[in-house]
């Protein structure tokens, strides 16, 4: 697997790199030695090409390097190539950019056990103080019984909610903090093979709290991503559509002054999109209109 989006010169010394170190032995990730020298090199490749943001960094509080550099450890220890993966996802983290991701390459690491499964719930985030998650889709079955959209976490699988989130916040992508407890929210319904494995616990089990304080337990069994039945139809008695575009769709309020986006992609006529949606906002005079990214 290689790290990408925004990163290429990482792309060409990881997959190098990680397939140099995979091929020293059919059942080894290399030696500490040579994993070592891998982290050491994707640091300094990062440090040379990277245009980090001073302001972003100063108040998120980050220092890049040192947070990479603690990563090394991970890379030393990883006794297979899955927890070489697990280490290179925890080091690409390090950056806090969203766009950053890992794929697969044909020769490249492979991570271990079956596809990742999901929980039958769904979870979003409340962002008012003190912040939370709560159940926000509830797929019916006989496991989900009792659970109601609201209900807050408490627990998940045996940790608290502030030790489970500090415990996975290193592995999950985010440029902000508003940003990481969006993919906490996620993160508590599904399983994945780029953190470590003891998240992975055989069944979600959820320690939950309704609005009159009562806690319960729930334990499901991971399975399909659920479905919530989202339209795509977004045009209705709200909303009316003015541009349909590669980059998105514009929609418009019919009563309130709000612009709806339906983004499709970061494409290649973003630049063109995006002049054509400003002349527009200046035409309609839309320049003050609130603005919904969907």
């Amino acid at each position: 697997m290689g790290i990408v989006h925004g990163i290429r010169f990482v792309v060409c010394l990881a997959i190098g790199s990680m397939t140099f170190v995979a091929n020293a032995s059919s059942q080894q990730v290399g030696t500490p030695e040579q994993r070592a020298q891998l982290c050491e090199d994707l640091i300094q490749k990062t440090l040379h090409r990277e245009a980090f943001s001073e302001i972003k960094n100063e108040r998120l509080g980050l220092d890049v390097e040192k947070a990479m550099r603690a990563c090394k450890k991970d890379f030393v220890d990883a006794a297979n190539e899955h927890e070489l993966l697990i280490a290179l996802n925890k080091l690409s983290c390090t950056r806090r950019d969203r766009h950053l991701n890992l794929r697969p390459v044909s020769g490249g690491l492979r991570p271990a056990g079956k596809r990742p499964g999901y929980a039958p719930l769904q979870f979003a985030t409340d962002y008012s103080e003190p912040r939370c998650c709560f159940v926000a889709v509830v797929s019916d079955s006989d496991e989900t019984k009792g659970v109601t959209v609201g209900d807050v976490v408490v627990r998940v699988n045996g940790a608290s909610f502030q030790e489970w989130t500090q415990s996975v916040a290193p592995y999950l992508r985010s440029s902000t903090d508003d940003g990481l407890w969006a993919e906490f929210a996620v993160a508590f319904g599904k399983q994945s093979r780029i953190w470590p494995t003891e998240f992975n616990k055989p069944t979600a089990s959820y320690t939950l709290r309704k609005s009159d304080g009562t806690e319960y337990e729930v334990s499901c069994a991971w399975g399909a991503r659920p479905s919530i039945g989202r339209t795509n139809d977004i045009q209705g008695e709200a909303f009316r559509s003015m541009l349909r575009l590669q980059t998105f769709d514009l929609y418009v309020h019919n009563e309130r002054e709000i612009l709806l986006l339906d983004w499709h992609m970061f494409g290649p006529n973003l630049v063109k999109d995006m002049n054509r949606l400003m002349d527009l906002a200046e035409e309609k005079r839309w320049i003050e209109y609130d603005i919904v990214f969907d």
